[in-house]
C-alpha cells in the first residue's frame, strides 16, 4: 500500500494498493473524505494486520527546497499527525499525534504490537539541525493509542536521521542500520524488547556496506538475510550509489 509523496507535480495524499498476484496490478484506493488527509512526504507507515490498517506517520506538508528556512510555517512544515486507515471494504482515515520529527524510523513488533520509532529530526532549518535520539513506542492494541519514551539499557546508537529499521520476527529484535549525524554511518545495532529493552550493537564478519543515508532496507525472512540498496553512500557525505548488500 502506498500513500503520499513528492512527486514531479508536487506533494500528494492518494493512496494505491498492489496486488502481488500474478499479473501484479496496481489499484488506487478511495477512503472516506472525512477526516481530510493532506498530502506530505517523508513520512513512514506500517500495516498493522490484527486491524487491517494501513498506519502512517508524520512527514513535511510543506514543499522541500533546499536550504529554504522554514521557521515562518508552524513546525517546520513538519506534521505529527498518526494517520489510521481502515483497508476494509470502505477504507476510511482516523488521526492521532506523533512526536514532530522527520527522516526517522520505524519497525512493528508484533508480539507486543508496538510501533517502534528511532531517532529523526526535530528540525531541519537554515540556521540550525537539532536531532531526536530517543525511542519511541505505540501501543495499538490500546484502546487509544498514545507514545511513550522507551528506557532502554546498555549503548545506545548516536542519534541520526535517513536510517533504517526493520523487524527480524526470528530474533524477536529490531535492527538499525546507518543513517547521518555530522557524518554518514555505517553502524549496525540490534533492539530487543524482552525481557528487558535493551540495545546492542553488532559486528558482523566481513566488509560492511559504505557508510550511507536515504538508502533502502528490508528483512528476506525466507533467506534470513538483511539486504541494503543505494542511498547516498561514502565519508563524510557521499555520492547517489546503486550497489546492493546483504
Amino acid at each position: 500500500v502506498l500513500f503520499g509523496g513528492h512527486t514531479l507535480y508536487g506533494l500528494a495524499s492518494d493512496v494505491w494498493s498492489l496486488s502481488l498476484t500474478d499479473p501484479s496490478n496496481w489499484q488506487q484506493l478511495t477512503p472516506d473524505p472525512s477526516p481530510t488527509v493532506v498530502q506530505r512526504y517523508g513520512h513512514t507507515g506500517i500495516f498493522d494486520p490484527v486491524r487491517h490498517e494501513l498506519v502512517t506517520f508524520g512527514g513535511h506538508k510543506a514543499t522541500w527546497v533546499f536550504g529554504h528556512d522554514f521557521s515562518g510555517i508552524a513546525n517546520g512544515g513538519r506534521t505529527n499527525e498518526v494517520c489510521r486507515m481502515d483497508l476494509g471494504a470502505s477504507p476510511s482515515w482516523r488521526l492521532a499525534n506523533t512526536p514532530a520529527l522527520q527522516s526517522y524510523s520505524v519497525a512493528f513488533d508484533p508480539v507486543a504490537r508496538d510501533v517502534l520509532m528511532f531517532s529523526g529530526l526535530r528540525a531541519a532549518l537554515r540556521s540550525s539541525i537539532e536531532y531526536d535520539g530517543d525511542l519511541h513506542a505505540m501501543r495499538l492494541s490500546d484502546a487509544d493509542p498514545h507514545w511513550t519514551t522507551v528506557l532502554t539499557s546498555g549503548a545506545m546508537p548516536s542519534p541520526r536521521n535517513g536510517h533504517q529499521a526493520v523487524w527480524d520476527g526470528t530474533r524477536d529484535r529490531m535492527l538499525v542500520f546507518g543513517g547521518v549525524y555530522a557524518v554518514n554511518l555505517n553502524d549496525l545495532w540490534e533492539y530487543r524488547p524482552r525481557p528487558a529493552p535493551t540495545w546492542t550493537q553488532l559486528l558482523p564478519a566481513g566488509s560492511p556496506p559504505l557508510p550511507r543515508q536515504g538508502f533502502g532496507m528490508v528483512l528476506d525472512a525466507d533467506r534470513d538475510r538483511l539486504l541494503i540498496f543505494g542511498g547516498i553512500a561514502g565519508y563524510p557525505s557521499g555520492n547517489p550509489a546503486n550497489d546492493l548488500w546483504e
